[in-house]
């Protein structure tokens, strides 16, 4: 718009408007005053223009002309042989741990209709001309194309498997035959599963398929609807094993052996500078995959063969953990590839791929609040909070009628921070929690709990559930700016006396933040529409669990001692209070 009106005096035929960057530049002409066209190119059609052109110089100006064929249809069409991930592109996974998004189809620079449609008075929306546009709205009628396509096909061939919908099929097949993305190259590291899902689409790989995958009820929830990928949970434990199963259903006429085959991989670690959250590329992980079939599986005609894939986690973990102390994405594709070629030589078979998505460590341990807190600033870190405020995340309280914060150890900076050695009068009051979100939780709540002698849970005293589907920080970009970015007060202003609390009682405090997978474990629901959600009856057993890693929580274990001094935070050194 304002490039336009800038334009008006110099009275052009046409103003043509080229991207500074990569990408698309989305225009907005609601306060364009001028009567000429308006167009906009992007950089690499800018730059063609301009190599193709004669320049000419003035003053300290340079300037270019020549000329450009301009014709009413389409003259040719470039496909990359390593296509791109769009830089718009949103990537997951929600709360739920579950893969998210499924696959990627084409959605950036589409040549498509403009979007009209009729009503009763005529058209309204859109043009009914062709224009290029970018997003969503591109990719998904392309995937929604490709599945009606993919299913006339299965019908008028006649393909069908017993006990499979032909909507099962379709999803298996659009999901199995996707082709995996890399970033670069073709021989550059994976797109994140988080960003690709089961990879780009590939119809024509879909019809030349001669077997089906069918996921088992160990592998996804989505088992039962056709789709194809491996989400794994989280492992807490950070030991033992990943394991899931499928079956090679052949529709040949013939026996085929496939080979197995699995790339791991995780993200690559990262520095957040407040403009960026995630890395783009991965690197590989290279722990132990076996299949229960060996590595090679022979299925016989019509008939099926069930695969157990484990992935085994490395005894000594030590480095890996030093890198990715809050858990990492634990991340791949299993290959299901046929070795048998018919009388031309082809093999008889397409690649298939099933995309594997889990968490190495509790989904609670990175934290669900911003990266700074008013007490990682008093002991040092200087971070960039997503929010945009530092002194957040921290709990208040009333003693001697004075409002402090929690800071650990009242009189000095001690470090480490000490967590197990503070203490609180059972007159003192507790004054509120102020807080900010990173990430999006299923539920936020309030609680109380009494402590074991080994810091575990064994009683929950009080307990309420503040929120439900409650939004954490998200990046907008662009707007090149993060949104919800507010800070939130949770007000409490009860004695721990008012809890049932006495002198020597040691317990917990804290405001929780739930991920929806969290609360679809204590629900045992993972399809429910509500299962992400928790009632203060799921919440109190949640905290029972003791599951529950310390990202989940802005929380801390004290012990009741009225010979504390007036202030928070003093800490026993035998039975002597300091």
């Amino acid at each position: 718009m304002d490039k336009g009106n800038n334009a008006i005096s110099y009275s052009p035929k046409a103003l043509i408007v080229a991207n500074n960057d990569s990408g698309t530049v989305n225009m907005a002409l609601d306060d364009y005053t001028g009567s000429f066209p308006m167009v906009s190119i992007s950089l690499s059609d800018a730059e063609a223009i301009k190599a193709n052109s004669t320049a000419h110089s003035t003053g300290s100006y340079t300037y270019y002309t020549g000329t450009v064929q301009v014709t009413d249809s389409l003259i040719s069409q470039v496909v990359s042989d390593n296509p791109e991930m769009s830089s718009f592109s949103s990537w997951g996974v929600p709360g739920s741990l579950m893969m998210k998004p499924e696959i990627t189809a084409p959605g950036g620079d589409i040549y498509s209709l403009f979007g009209t449609n009729k009503t009763s008075t005529g058209t309204s929306g859109g043009s009914d001309q062709y224009e290029s546009m970018s997003g969503t709205s591109m990719a998904a009628p392309h995937i929604a194309g490709l599945t009606g396509t993919l299913a006339q096909y299965l019908r008028e061939k006649n393909i069908s498997v017993s006990g499979h919908t032909t909507r099962q099929l379709v999803q298996s097949l659009l999901m199995s035959t996707a082709v995996p993305m890399h970033e670069g190259s073709a021989s550059g590291p994976y797109y994140p599963i988080l960003r690709q899902g089961a990879g780009l689409v590939n119809v024509n790989r879909a019809i030349h398929a001669s077997s089906f995958l069918f996921m088992n009820s160990d592998a996804t929830i989505s088992w039962a609807d056709g789709k194809v990928k491996a989400e794994l949970g989280d492992k807490p434990e950070r030991s033992g094993n990943y394991t899931w199963s499928f079956d090679i259903c052949n529709t040949a006429s013939r026996a085929q052996t496939y080979n197995l085959s699995t790339d791991l991989f995780t993200q690559d670690r990262y520095e957040a500078d407040g403009s960026a959250f995630m890395s783009e590329s991965t690197t590989p992980l290279n722990w132990a995959v076996n299949y229960s079939t060996g590595s090679t599986v022979t299925v016989p005609a019509g008939g099926s063969q069930t695969v157990t894939v484990t992935i085994s986690i490395p005894s000594d973990t030590s480095a890996f953990d030093a890198l990715y102390p809050s858990g990492a994405y634990v991340e791949g594709y299993t290959f299901v590839e046929s070795q048998t070629t018919g009388s031309d030589g082809a093999k008889l078979d397409v690649r298939h791929s099933i995309p594997i998505l889990g968490f190495y460590g509790s989904w609670t341990d990175p934290s669900m609040f911003d990266n700074m807190s008013y007490i990682d600033g008093l002991y040092g870190a200087n971070r960039t909070a997503y929010s945009g405020n530092p002194d957040t995340n921290y709990m208040t309280y009333q003693t001697g009628g004075s409002t402090k914060r929690v800071q650990g150890n009242p009189y000095l900076i001690e470090t480490p921070f000490p967590e197990d050695r503070m203490a609180m009068k059972s007159s003192d009051y507790v004054s509120s929690f102020t807080y900010n979100l990173i990430r999006f939780a299923g539920a936020t709540g309030f609680a109380v709990s009494k402590l074991d002698t080994r810091g575990r849970v064994a009683s929950v005293l009080q307990h309420t559930i503040t929120g439900t589907n409650v939004l954490g920080l998200w990046y907008y970009s662009s707007g090149a700016a993060w949104q919800n970015t507010a800070t939130s007060t949770y007000t409490v202003n009860k004695t721990l006396a008012s809890y049932g609390l006495t002198a020597g009682d040691r317990f917990r405090i804290g405001f929780y933040a739930i991920p929806e997978y969290n609360a679809m474990q204590v629900n045992s629901d993972l399809t429910a529409a509500g299962a992400g959600q928790l009632t203060v009856g799921t919440f109190k057993n949640l905290l029972l669990r003791n599951t529950l890693g310390k990202g989940a929580m802005i929380g801390y274990d004290f012990t009741v001692d009225d010979q504390a001094p007036e202030i928070i935070g003093a800490y026993r050194r035998g039975n002597a209070v300091t």
